[in-house]
């Protein structure tokens, strides 16, 4: 059995995909399923691979409360103080899938890898499309083989609820029957935002090669098929809740044509570009942290049409050579790259 795996780098324990796909088996194997992955979801490019300390994920001691600090005076001492802190368990979801291709289908196509590897490409896109949804929508409550997403925890405007109610945004959409709502996702990757997978396991997504195996049909009768099967262990992980905001309840059609959001009232702050700005001033400054926006094709093309209208140049495009050799662009808001993840849905639940 030939297996197709991206070994943990001695150097560092922290890996983004795209560092991941510059130490890919001579044959390039790897490379094949990393393109399909980020061709196909921009999000990918982004998440910053990191080993859990857990054989089930990853367990982290977060700050909850500063120490009290105080002015002494001369020949008078102070009282001791001490920070608090919390512990944090996240556990990393499994996903798999399984590839099975007839062998006389093979055979009739010159029994070439690359036409196994280009009929495996809807496997492949399909796994990171999951990995995209859930990173938004995971809710590890409902479904345990998960984990929880950034729109489960960022899900309410009430401080009192949670601290990270201070990072969520409520942009004035109503929703309701024939109304759209979304949101976007500002995220800090780095050492306070992460994606784990268990200790001792091998990181990215696996594709394992089978072989020539009996498969049963849809009657239960056997076919000889070569089967590859896919894998992949990952998680979630905010340690800190700030260097993740979610500006909430947007309404896409009000960015296009004009209303609400979309009106362009810099003044009075009523304007999705107003509410980005101040979203990005709640995270704080880190060198070590690659800021990110993301947003559905909707809010994008809503995104580009509020600025053409109130010509306040927010928004630029850049572009640059992939790590594949490809020529690629993308538009960038104040320095930030924007990146279009379809799987945001424009129905989303209104957040209060």
């Amino acid at each position: 059995m030939a297996v197709v795996s991206t070994p943990a780098v001695a150097t560092t324990n922290r890996l983004s995909q795209a560092e991941l796909l510059k130490r890919i088996d001579p044959k390039g194997n790897l490379a094949d399923i990393a393109e399909v992955l980020n061709e196909s979801n921009e999000i990918i490019q982004d998440v910053v691979l990191k080993e859990g300390n857990l054989e089930t994920g990853d367990q982290q001691t977060i700050r909850t409360g500063l120490p009290e600090i105080y002015w002494r005076q001369m020949n008078r001492g102070v009282p001791s103080s001490h920070s608090t802190t919390a512990v944090i368990t996240e556990t990393c979801g499994l996903m798999s899938a399984r590839s099975e291709i007839d062998k006389k289908v093979v055979e009739l196509n010159g029994l070439t890898a690359s036409f196994r590897k280009d009929e495996e490409k809807p496997f492949i896109e399909a796994m990171g499309q999951g990995l995209a949804k859930t990173l938004f929508y995971g809710d590890a409550r409902k479904v345990s083989e998960g984990f929880t997403g950034f729109a489960t925890r960022y899900s309410t405007t009430d401080k009192t609820v949670a601290d990270c109610a201070k990072n969520v945004i409520d942009c004035g959409g109503v929703g309701g029957e024939g109304k759209k709502l979304t949101s976007i996702y500002i995220v800090g990757w780095g050492d306070n935002v992460y994606c784990p997978y268990p200790k001792g396991s091998k990181t990215g997504l696996q594709a394992m090669d089978m072989g020539l195996q009996y498969v049963d049909d849809d009657k239960g009768y056997k076919f000889p098929a070569y089967v590859t099967d896919y894998e992949w262990h990952v998680g979630l992980m905010v340690r800190d809740w700030r260097y993740v905001v979610r500006l909430a309840n947007i309404d896409p059609d009000e960015l296009m044509n004009g209303t609400g959001m979309g009106s362009g009232n810099i003044k009075t702050g009523n304007n999705i570009l107003t509410k980005i700005e101040m979203a990005l001033g709640l995270i704080p400054s880190a060198g070590n942290t690659q800021l990110r926006m993301y947003m559905n094709g909707d809010v994008q093309a809503g995104l580009n049409a509020v600025s053409t209208r109130t010509n306040i140049q927010v928004i630029t495009y850049q572009n640059a050579t992939q790590q594949y050799g490809k020529p690629s662009s993308w538009s960038n808001f104040l320095g930030v790259p924007l990146r279009r993840v379809d799987q945001i849905s424009n129905n989303e639940t209104k957040v209060a």
